[in-house]
Order: structure tokens, then C-alpha cells, then sequence
């Protein structure tokens, strides 16, 4: 499943855009940061059929065209009950990690809690138990606030934890960051919304010094534009 993923990021962004089209039914978003004009970054849910026992794919990462090096922050295929209006119960496996330039990924199993109102809010906790033993979990909070008929804020809080350093996949031991995102929609219409994207991310604790080691930033500030589609 890995490899069929990555192969599909070296596809053109228009191509990958009409590929994802025929395969979804829900969300899907496309974001190109400024800095960094060679990278796509992608957020993709998807959930189908509609009815309580449903299939979930979850992916989020991105793909630099120039190196060929690629984050997979998140690859995640569930088994969803559909319990609630807006919720959702979820088992599934996942992929977390990175390619390219010796990087690898971890598999893991994943239980957790889903909810989602499109353009309202979405809220997901899961608790994930790696091939290897060790065990992470990651929250994502967010919440839409109308500025106007077709002006749509969207503040995002989000976190990772984890029992142990895991050095193959960059994630250190607990609180690894708090992400905050601020998100600024136009909704041309229910089905697509073009935005403004504005994150930072604090990283904390034993992740924190893992980057220092490195010379890297501890806190990472980005800017990005985007497209958000509802099919």
C-alpha cells in the first residue's frame, strides 16, 4: 500500500487532482506554500458508503517534486461505525513515516474516535500501537466560524504523544507539539472553497531537543494557500 502511495505523488498536480476525483466522496485538500513552490502538501478524508458500517481513508503528508522526498504524516484505512449523527468509532491500520533520502516508516494499528460535521466542525483522537511495540497518540480539534454568507473561519488546534523516542519516524518521547491552525475559506459554493492557510507549530520536550541536536527550528511557522473539495 506504501509504495502504490508514493508512486502516485509523482504524478502531476492536475493528475493526481482527477485521480483522487474518481476514487473519493468527501474531503479533499490541496495546499502549495509560498516558501516552497516544489512541494505539495494533501489532506484527503474520505468515508463511504453512507450507513453505519463504513470504510475510512485518511491521508496527510507531502511530496517535494525536486528531491523526490516525501512526509507521510499520516496513511490510515478504517473500519468505521457510525454510532451518531456526526460520529464515529474507528479500527483500522496505518502507515507514518517518510521516503526518499533514507527515511522509513513505522506500520501500526489504530483505534479511535471520529467526528464530523463538513464545514461545521471535526474533531478525531486516536491511540495508535506500532509493528515495534510502542504506542502514540494524536488529537485534532476544529470548529468553523461564519464571517459572513461565504467567509468561514476555521481555528485548529493539534498534538502528538508518544511512550518512547521513535528516531526512524522523527517522533520523540511524550508531548511531541501543539499545532495551531487558522484557516480562512471563501465557499464558492457547498462543494469547493479556496483558503488561506496560516500554521505554527511549538515543538516541546524530547522532540524539542532531538531538533536542536540538529540545527533545526523548534517552532515552524508556515503559510499556505489551498482548495478545499466536497464531492
Amino acid at each position: 500500500m506504501i509504495k502504490y502511495f508514493k508512486y502516485i505523488l509523482f504524478i502531476k498536480f492536475l493528475v493526481l487532482t482527477k485521480l483522487i476525483y474518481t476514487f473519493a466522496d468527501e474531503l479533499k485538500e490541496y495546499k502549495i506554500s509560498p516558501k516552497n513552490k516544489k512541494e505539495l502538501s494533501y489532506e484527503i478524508t474520505t468515508v463511504f458508503p453512507e450507513s453505519k458500517h463504513r470504510f475510512w481513508l485518511e491521508a496527510e503528508g507531502f511530496h517535494n517534486y525536486k528531491t523526490g522526498v516525501g512526509e507521510i504524516e499520516r496513511l490510515d484505512t478504517f473500519y468505521g461505525y457510525h454510532f451518531h449523527k456526526y460520529w464515529d468509532l474507528r479500527l483500522g491500520v496505518g502507515v507514518k513515516g517518510g521516503y526518499g533520502n533514507g527515511k522509513k516508516v513505522r506500520d501500526m494499528l489504530v483505534i479511535g474516535i471520529k467526528g464530523l460535521h463538513v464545514y461545521v466542525f471535526e474533531a478525531e483522537m486516536n491511540l495508535r500501537r506500532t509493528s515495534k511495540g510502542e504506542f502514540m497518540s494524536d488529537i485534532e480539534l476544529e470548529y468553523n466560524f461564519n464571517l459572513a454568507k461565504k467567509f468561514v473561519i476555521q481555528p485548529r488546534i493539534t498534538s502528538l504523544i508518544s511512550n518512547k523516542r521513535i528516531e526512524e519516524i522523527d517522533v520523540g518521547k511524550g508531548v511531541n507539539y501543539i499545532g495551531f491552525v487558522g484557516m480562512f475559506f471563501y465557499r464558492i459554493n457547498e462543494k469547493v472553497a479556496p483558503y488561506i492557510m496560516f500554521y505554527r507549530k511549538y515543538l516541546v520536550g524530547d522532540k524539542k531537543n532531538m531538533e536542536q541536536l540538529k540545527n533545526k527550528k523548534t517552532v515552524i511557522d508556515n503559510i499556505s494557500i489551498g482548495l478545499r473539495f466536497r464531492f
